[in-house]
């Protein structure tokens, strides 16, 4: 579970690298983030196993769960909001 979080948020950063505009580039960060966060979390909770800690990683996993998908909800409607082009590329 832990190499298959690494490996989302790995191919999250390519993706910001690879992709053309800011919103594609909004949605693979934020999917990378938050799946890889609860693949690493759950991955440390099962090797770990089951005691206090656990609960600790747990409210953690929600807190950035609920958190990340908040901040790019926010990032891509203030976009939208400003008329931010599709295919507008900054590195241009």
């Amino acid at each position: 579970l832990i190499l298959t979080g690494s490996f989302l948020i790995f191919s999250s950063a390519v993706g910001y690298f690879r992709f053309p505009n800011f919103f594609s580039r909004l949605h693979s960060q934020s999917v990378g983030e938050s799946g890889g966060s609860i693949f690493i979390m759950f991955g440390i909770i099962m090797k770990i196993g089951f005691k206090f800690i656990s609960l600790k990683l747990l409210l953690l996993l929600f807190f950035v769960t609920i958190t990340s998908s908040t901040a790019t909800h926010s990032l891509g409607l203030a976009a939208f909001s400003n008329n931010k082009k599709y295919d507008h590329d900054p590195r241009d």
